[in-house]
């Protein structure tokens, strides 16, 4: 919603999809008793390798990003503010943003 997009979940397909088109790809499996989990959006990139496969394993699957449906395309700027938000659901006040790995 932040973004102008109205995206929705579909019940046979895992996902965020916008107009029958996947936006954003998230996992979550729970294995020896530790979960793993993740969130994939495309936000402002080439779509055309996913024209050579399947993704998510369903043929056809047409991808999407927000930069074509008219909503964010600052790869950074999209990412502090979903930190931001998923912060305000969990309750955290304060982030500390780093580029690249510590040595």
């Amino acid at each position: 919603a932040q973004f102008n997009i109205k995206a929705y979940p579909k019940k046979d397909a895992p996902g965020v999809y916008v107009n029958e088109q996947k936006i954003c790809s998230i996992g979550l499996r729970i294995r020896k008793g530790c979960s793993f989990h993740g969130l994939a959006l495309n936000v402002n990139m080439d779509l055309t390798p996913f024209n050579h496969i399947n993704p998510c394993g369903y043929a056809g699957l047409e991808m999407t990003d927000s930069a074509r449906l008219g909503g964010a395309a600052d790869l950074a700027r999209v990412g502090q503010d979903i930190v931001a938000h998923f912060c305000t659901l969990i309750g955290v006040q304060q982030v500390q943003f780093r580029e690249g790995f510590d040595e």
